[in-house]
């Protein structure tokens, strides 16, 4: 195969991206974007790399019984989504797939994966709009990076977002170009906005860009625009010069409106703030959360990676103490004001990160009666919190995931199955076996999927 030819692909599975994948008479195989399994396609090479190679679809010759036509009209242009050519059902089924796949080729684990819990609505979802704005061939283009690049894909209505996102997309457009205000350039390293991020909770907005100086020109101007159609938002800055993916800086200056969302759920009243980590999709959020706290156990449970402290609220009251552990310094105080509106007197957070603090807090109620909860990011679990947890030997580990890949990876550690350096020793017998893998549509017409993982300590051991 070389690169710009093209050729017949006979599609036999899906991968992990959500792309068909086929295989050459010589064995090499094919990923190939917008294909499904079963459907011959005309494809286009655009990546050879020995023996695998990169295509995109050309002309599908005899479609799946599961394809559709995308209600999206930057789909293959925008790196966004990955799963809008598919019927709703049938990406579920992908995503236990690829959960399963995981678990049994990276973790070493044989086990049932249950259905994948669906989502209530399959647009409109999103709670949260993390959006890219760019000087890009002599004008401001805010939209999403083409896949595999930092190249814009505008776009006017990410259908992922709720159609709030449509008006302030052309809002922040036009001020920015009414006022003359610069958009980051990625060549050059020079321009002010680098994103918008807008988080909404009950119709009530934080609306923040993303700026790379100290200040933003004529923002009264943006306010009275956004008034015209809003009415509770804030409008905040943050101040991000570092020339990396990081978006978000814990340097935020609040220019209207009190800089956070007060909300309430399942009885506990809390803020949110721009750098709060919630998750996007609250119908599912909320499944996932209920499910933790009916599988915790223990006079103790810990919260790691317990971001602003909602879960960490809804877990006290299922043990006598209970601790949060979070490396996001906003994140803490907003949990410390947490449990101080709500009168939550049997929780502790914890500043710092989990491979720091988890093994020191587990030293001192070691071998008690105590379940740990992981939410970490994406990349996640760092060794050492894994190791505090095999040395500590809590009751219970409920594990909140969103990457297959690295789940599987930590499971296969817990479990001695896998191994993460040369000196560990897979001959002794696993202290845990797995009760429940259940994936959850957190994130649908993606490749993502959310994983929540069960583990109990077995007896006598």
């Amino acid at each position: 195969m070389i690169k710009n030819e093209e050729k017949i692909f006979k599609i036999e599975n899906i991968g992990c991206n959500c792309e068909g994948i086929a295989k050459t008479e010589d064995g090499s195989v094919v990923f190939i974007k917008n294909a499904l399994k079963g459907e011959t396609v005309k494809a286009k090479i655009l990546s050879v790399k020995k023996n695998i190679a990169y295509a995109k679809v050309l002309d599908v010759q005899n479609p799946s019984e599961y394809r559709k036509e995308s209600e999206c009209p930057v789909f293959l242009k925008c790196g966004g989504c990955q799963a809008l050519h598919m019927n709703y059902n049938y990406s579920l089924t992908v995503k236990k797939m690829i959960v399963e796949d995981c678990i049994k080729r990276i973790g070493k684990i044989e086990t049932e994966i249950k259905d994948v819990i669906k989502s209530d609505k399959v647009y409109r979802y999103r709670n949260k709009l993390q959006i890219p704005v760019a000087y890009e061939n002599g004008e401001i283009k805010i939209g999403f990076f083409a896949e595999n690049s930092h190249r814009i894909v505008e776009v006017e209505d990410c259908l992922l977002q709720p159609e709030w996102n449509e008006k302030i997309i052309k809002i922040v457009k036009k001020f920015l170009i009414d006022n003359n205000i610069s958009a980051y350039d990625e060549r050059t390293k020079k321009g002010l906005v680098k994103h918008l991020v807008v988080r909404e909770i009950n119709n009530e907005f934080l609306i923040a860009l993303v700026i790379t100086g100290n200040s933003l020109p004529n923002y009264d101007k943006l306010i009275n625009m956004l008034k015209k159609e809003f009415s509770e938002f804030s409008l905040l800055i943050n101040i991000n010069k570092l020339n990396n993916n990081v978006v978000l800086t814990d340097n935020t200056n609040v220019l209207y409106g009190k800089g956070y969302i007060e909300t309430e759920e399942n009885g506990i009243k809390y803020n949110v703030s721009i750098n709060t980590f919630v998750q996007v999709n609250s119908y599912i959020k909320n499944l996932i959360y209920k499910k933790v706290c009916e599988e915790a156990e223990g006079d103790i449970v810990i919260d790691a990676f317990s971001g602003g402290g909602f879960l960490t609220a809804m877990l006290s009251k299922k043990a006598k103490k209970v601790y949060g552990i979070e490396i996001v310094k906003e994140a803490v105080i907003n949990a410390d004001k947490l449990i101080k509106n709500n009168k939550i007197e049997n929780v502790t957070n914890i500043l710092g990160s989990c491979e720091e603090e988890l093994p020191k807090l587990v030293k001192n109620i070691n071998r008690q009666n105590f379940t740990v909860v992981l939410d970490p990011p994406r990349k996640g679990c760092e060794k050492e919190v894994l190791d505090a947890l095999k040395q500590s030997k809590p009751k219970k580990i409920i594990y909140i995931s969103c990457s297959p890949q690295t789940l599987a990876r930590d499971l296969g550690y817990l479990t001695n199955k896998i191994s993460l350096d040369n000196s560990d020793n897979l001959n002794e017998e696993s202290l845990y076996e797995i009760t429940i893998i259940q994936p959850y549509d957190m994130f649908p017409n993606t490749k993502h999927v959310e994983t929540l993982a069960c583990l109990i300590k077995k007896e006598n051991v």
